[in-house]
């Protein structure tokens, strides 16, 4: 903050300035008012006109519901998630995929259970004895969220159940339909297979190339069938 500004701040205000620098705070979330005007031994209404000179300055900004924060708001995100689903096309989530489920399938082998191994697998067979694009699909995706789940990274789940939330169900439904006759789903079975057989050896390079191979088939079929 320069001098300048300094000297025009009410003298509340940098009082409070001073206050929150020294303070401990937890994610630069202010106290609640009450305790706040108590520790700087004001009036509530005195610590509101340093808050409000403070927010008008942008040194503070307030959130609905969540509080008052010490430093610059947060850039604005996609606020309307009905926009930010339409933004994101079916080569986008591939190619996250591709950079993701990979590493995913890699951590799994190290670190899967013998119950979850057996989960896994049974995902497998009801996908390839799936009679219907549809049930296909369910089971499908309960093999590759499983997958997300072995890995036993929080962060990665996260990010997995986001990009299938954003995912826009009618144009991804039009592209497998175009794409998962029962000749295509058999040759996306028999990749399953080599994933789970990897996992199952224990082998987190393989499982690496046969998650690899297995999405870049996908990723042909999809996009070069619409």
């Amino acid at each position: 903050m320069s001098s300048n500004t300094a000297q025009q701040q009410h003298p509340m205000a940098a009082r409070i300035v001073e206050y929150l620098s020294d303070a401990n705070l937890d994610g630069n979330r202010l106290p609640a008012e009450r305790e706040l005007a108590r520790s700087l031994g004001v009036t509530r209404a005195g610590l509101r006109t340093g808050l409000d000179q403070l927010e008008a300055e942008g040194i503070l900004w307030r959130h609905v519901g969540k509080g008052t924060f010490f430093g610059r708001r947060p850039e604005e995100t996609h606020a309307n998630f009905s926009e930010l689903r339409k933004s994101i096309s079916p080569q986008d989530l591939l190619e996250v995929r591709m950079l993701l489920e990979p590493q995913i399938v890699a951590l799994a082998a190290m670190r899967a259970s013998g119950e979850e191994l057996d989960e896994l697998e049974s995902y497998m067979d009801r996908a390839g004895a799936a009679q219907t694009v549809a049930e296909y699909e369910i089971w499908d995706d309960q093999f590759h969220l499983c997958l997300v789940h072995m890995s036993k990274n929080a962060l990665l789940r996260k990010i997995f159940e986001f990009m299938d939330s954003v995912k826009d169900a009618r144009v991804w439904g039009k592209l497998k339909e175009h794409c998962a006759s029962a000749e295509r789903r058999a040759v996306y079975s028999g990749q399953h297979e080599l994933i789970v057989k990897s996992l199952t050896d224990r082998r987190p390079a393989e499982a690496k190339q046969a998650m690899e191979a297995h999405l870049q088939e996908i990723q042909r079929d999809l996009l070069n069938g619409r």
